[in-house]
């Protein structure tokens, strides 16, 4: 008989849900224009890129710049990436002035430096340059060389998802979502996070599962919200992973099944989704959907409980039943548990001391 608590699930989905605008930055600076050229490069037309570049052909200039930033063809070699950057930067290529920003904003090969690094995405954004308008916005909405300014930061953000942006797209439908920036609008936000999900993003598409999973911006639907998270989920997002994990556990428009449940709630647990391991751990302490074990059950709870500043109350809900399990567990127990969370950190974060928070609780 199922026994995790109906407000257990609604908590962590109401979590998930409500985050706020996460700005999320770009991995690489890799757009088609870009890399189509660069793939194109081999070291018998290297030479002629060097000797346009010498020249003063901007364009030269640019792609050179990016190949030694990138350690295409030549080895990587900042020095040289930012002096053809500077020039192209300097003669008004746009996608240089990005590449600056990026080096300045991550410190490569120069200190990092916002103020210098929202110069440069600001010039290109001026140009047009989506890519750039998506970091400019970022910036102002995290207040990162500039005071925060959720306006700017909208208006911006819309510049970019304008273009087709996808990450600007789903940004912009998060402050559409929690009226940051704009106006509260959940059919507006509705609208952005689909254009995100029709070019294949994940956490989009997890957006629009909880829309139909409460409604916001359109009716209920339960089928729909489920099609929606599995879309996300085939795709490892943590957050469609964890709503499908709770549609399974508590029977949501399907039939109940805890061992599914718990296994998409492990999928996300892996990822480091501290909801889905504090539910994860509630699982394994009651034997719900998987074999009961108080030594799995500590470890989630403990990786759980950690999350303080990320998610407060998902922490301080997995601190209190933290105790509750380790009342029942045995020295030898608790010893196993705090060495698979050191073995879980060490392959997920290269961390093998344990957390504060289980670093006390595993104290006799």
């Amino acid at each position: 008989m199922l026994r995790v608590h109906s407000r257990l699930l609604a908590l962590v989905l109401a979590v998930l849900t409500c985050l706020g605008t996460a700005i999320v930055r770009a991995e690489d600076d890799d757009f088609s224009g870009v890399n189509s050229v660069l793939a194109s490069m081999s070291l018998q037309n290297f030479p002629i890129v060097l000797e346009k570049a010498n020249a003063g052909d901007t364009s030269a200039q640019t792609i050179l710049g990016i190949a030694y930033k990138r350690g295409l063809l030549v080895p990587a070699d900042y020095a040289q990436a930012l002096k053809w950057l500077r020039k192209a930067a300097d003669s008004g290529s746009d996608v240089a002035q990005f590449e600056l920003g990026l080096m300045y904003e991550r410190g490569k090969g120069v200190a990092a430096d916002p103020v210098q690094a929202l110069v440069y995405y600001r010039q290109a954004s001026d140009a047009g340059l989506a890519h750039a308008q998506f970091h400019l916005a970022a910036l102002y909405a995290t207040g990162t060389g500039v005071p925060r300014d959720a306006v700017q930061a909208a208006l911006w953000m819309r510049r970019a998802a304008d273009q087709g942006e996808v990450r600007a797209q789903h940004d912009l439908g998060s402050m559409y979502d929690h009226g940051d920036g704009v106006s509260k609008d959940p059919e507006e936000a509705l609208k952005w996070y689909r254009l995100a999900a029709d070019q294949g993003n994940a956490r989009a598409q997890s957006k629009i599962g909880f829309a139909y999973q409460e409604g916001r911006g359109v009716a209920k639907d339960s089928a729909q919200a489920q099609k929606w998270f599995r879309m996300a989920a085939d795709q490892d997002e943590p957050s469609a992973e964890t709503a499908l994990g709770v549609m399974y556990i508590s029977g949501q428009g399907q039939s109940q099944d805890p061992w599914v449940g718990a296994q998409w709630l492990k999928k996300a647990a892996e990822q480091g989704e501290p909801g889905a391991q504090w539910l994860l751990g509630v699982l394994y302490e009651r034997g719900d959907g998987v074999p009961r074990d108080f030594v799995a059950s500590r470890k989630w709870l403990s990786l759980a409980a950690s999350a303080d500043e990320s998610k407060p109350e998902i922490a301080g809900r997995a601190k209190r039943e933290l105790a509750t399990v380790q009342e029942q567990m045995t020295k030898r127990q608790i010893a196993d548990s705090e060495q698979a969370i050191i073995e879980w950190q060490r392959a997920h974060r290269g961390d093998e001391s344990p957390t504060a928070a289980h670093r006390a609780a595993a104290k006799p």
